[in-house]
């Protein structure tokens, strides 16, 4: 297997990013301008598109905490991980 991609750790970066303005910026380091994400739930193109899908989905789910909970695969230049969130209670 190749070397761990650091692209990875900054796309989840993005994910955990409590400062909206900063969730582009590791999305630069992390994705291809032309990525295509593809889940159960939506399929998008574009790093545009992709940041708006985080704003959702943070914005649905504020507070939850995203991690990898798998290694990792490439093959044909596509990376797959597996994660997953936890959601954040309140504690009073």
């Amino acid at each position: 297997m190749s070397t761990y991609p650091k692209s990875l750790d900054h796309m989840l970066a993005a994910w955990n990013e409590p400062d909206p303005s900063k969730v582009r910026a590791h999305l630069d380091l992390a994705l291809n301008p032309e990525i295509r994400f593809v889940d159960p739930m939506i399929d998008v193109t574009g790093i545009d598109g992709f940041e708006l899908n985080v704003h959702k989905v943070k914005t649905e789910l504020p507070n939850a905490v995203y991690s990898r909970t798998s290694g990792w695969d490439a093959q044909h230049g596509f990376y797959a991980i597996t994660g997953q969130f936890t959601k954040a209670t309140n504690w009073y």
